[in-house]
């Protein structure tokens, strides 16, 4: 390094000449096409109480509505109950920290029976158990009855395991995949025709 010139410097101005190098041998890129938007609904909720149907209802209203996506349909719905079940933040339940609010859960099925459902089935694969899914819940402090007793026809479903199924279910990946063109999934999910994330509609006390 020369006599004078510190590191930053020196840093600095070679990070600058690597990307003017790299600036004159990449063409620029055209722009790329604007995606069309996509509707959002917001809402506040001071509650997983009395005011979660109706606030979830509304959203689901200004989003067009749920009969369009689930009537006469078999969902499923992914929770995020993924980690250890009983591991807390401080003394906050897995409801109130990394998973959606077991509230939640039985709402939105609740409104998917109500806009024409067929099948409502909660399909998660907790932390290294092929236990029921309900042992699971219980675990973590959770009514697994509250959900099941949301709507007429609720399954809860751990795909650590096939159960009753005999083989796991290829999905080809549309247009090929960047690193893989097909996965195995537990059948399942191969019976639903809609699938629903309620992965982050929660709130994050982390």
């Amino acid at each position: 390094m020369p006599p004078g010139l510190t590191r930053r410097r020196f840093l600095t101005g070679s990070a600058a000449t690597a990307g003017v190098w790299a600036a004159r041998r990449v063409p620029l890129a055209a722009a790329a096409p604007v995606a069309p938007s996509t509707p959002v609904a917001v809402a506040k909720c001071d509650t997983y109480g009395d005011p979660l149907v109706p606030s979830l209802d509304r959203m689901f209203d200004q989003l067009g509505g749920l009969g369009r996506l689930v009537k006469g349909r078999t969902v499923a719905m992914k929770v995020n109950l993924t980690g250890i079940p009983t591991v807390r933040l401080g003394t906050l339940p897995v409801g109130r920290a990394p998973g959606v609010h077991p509230r939640v859960i039985g709402a939105v099925a609740h409104l998917m029976e109500r806009a024409g459902a067929r099948r409502i089935r909660v399909l998660e694969c907790p932390w290294a158990s092929a236990a029921p899914l309900e042992e699971t819940m219980l675990r973590a402090g959770w009514d697994p009855g509250e959900i099941l007793g949301a709507a007429r026809r609720v399954e809860l479903v751990n795909v650590n395991w096939l159960g009753r199924a005999k083989a796991y279910r290829r999905f080809d990946v549309p247009g090929g995949g960047l690193l893989f063109p097909s996965f195995l999934l537990h059948p399942d999910f191969h019976d639903c025709d809609t699938f629903v994330s309620l992965t982050k509609l929660k709130d994050h006390i982390t």
